[in-house]
């Protein structure tokens, strides 16, 4: 019998951009010089041209993964979430949207050697979730889960990349989330960061 859970536990995702992390992996695009005004009839078509360009990513996504088991990996509620489980390959191949953002962050030069990388805690766990965050019919983020507990030598990056929302696991002590936007590929940072200090 599924546990019930009160409208409290429940989450909702309040975040800012924190920008490309310059990867060469996921090209962002970037302007040469500054523009001048975009006038409105410019705005919209740039915008409609980017939802477009989300709806049909999260098309894709939902096709491949049908094959994926969809799973409840939080012990709480997570409204408006949907995840499945990835078994983890260690070939540096990943088949869905701004995966270079989850396993190159270590070429960043924000992220110190001594910072345990989402590549190592994959691997330790053999799998890693992503999830689409739904407001009412709109996928407003793409999320992915590394696999932690909630200690500073099981941070990715310590943070740096993007991994600063942290919920506990049902099976496993719990995952570090990652949080995309699907229409400007920008990770997004939580406005109140979760920091472990042990």
């Amino acid at each position: 019998m599924p546990q019930e859970i009160l409208a409290e536990d429940d989450f909702v995702a309040d975040f800012q951009p924190i920008g490309d992390l310059g990867l060469e992996s996921e090209p962002i695009a970037v302007e040469a010089e500054p523009q001048e005004e975009v006038s409105a009839k410019e705005y919209n078509n740039d915008y409609n041209r980017k939802v477009t360009q989300r709806n049909q990513t999260t098309k894709y996504i939902l096709s491949i993964l049908r094959y994926f088991p969809y799973v409840d990996p939080f012990r709480v509620n997570l409204s408006g979430y949907n995840w499945w489980r990835i078994d983890y390959q260690d070939d540096g191949k990943g088949f869905l949207p701004y995966f270079g953002y989850v396993i190159n962050s270590e070429k960043s030069n924000q992220v110190i050697n001594k910072d345990v990388t989402a590549n190592e805690l994959m691997e330790v766990h053999e799998h890693y979730i992503f999830g689409l965050y739904n407001m009412g019919d709109e996928v407003k983020y793409y999320v992915y889960g590394i696999p932690g507990g909630f200690h500073i030598d099981e941070h990715p990056y310590g943070g740096d990349t993007g991994f600063n929302t942290w919920f506990e696991g049902s099976d496993i002590p719990g995952y570090w989330l990652i949080y995309i936007d699907p229409l400007t590929g920008e990770v997004m940072k939580p406005i109140n960061p979760m920091e472990p200090t042990d």
